[in-house]
């Protein structure tokens, strides 16, 4: 991007463009692709947030069993060696024991979604 500005600074010198409107022809492309492809990658973000993206934490994706739910909707659980406090994803979601794949992972929160 920052070469396509260089070349639209070529072109204006190539045209007998003063060295001023060189330097301005070059930073307003440079600047302005930039800045558009800025604006592009932010609205067609493809990549899901890092805490729920299976390619930053492998835990994303496999189940545990979750045997009781405690009232306040979150449960205690034992996964790869350690104690995690599990939630649900939708919370609208029944809490009953079963088996449950992990969508999300927030400090030593496993965030869950029924199977």
């Amino acid at each position: 991007m920052l070469a396509l500005g260089l070349v639209a600074g070529a072109l204006a010198a190539h045209a007998g463009a003063s060295l001023n409107l060189q330097l301005i022809s070059a930073a307003l492309v440079g600047g302005g692709s930039v800045l558009t492809w800025a604006r592009w990658r932010r609205q067609h973000r493809s990549s899901p947030e890092p805490s729920a993206n299976p390619d930053l934490n492998l835990d994303i994706g496999t189940t545990l069993r979750i045997e009781h739910w405690n009232p306040d909707g979150s449960a205690h659980v034992r996964h790869r060696g350690t104690d995690w406090i599990a939630l649900l994803a939708d919370p609208a979601d029944s809490r009953q024991s079963g088996h449950y794949r992990i969508v999300a992972v927030r400090g030593n929160q496993l965030i869950v979604h029924s199977t």
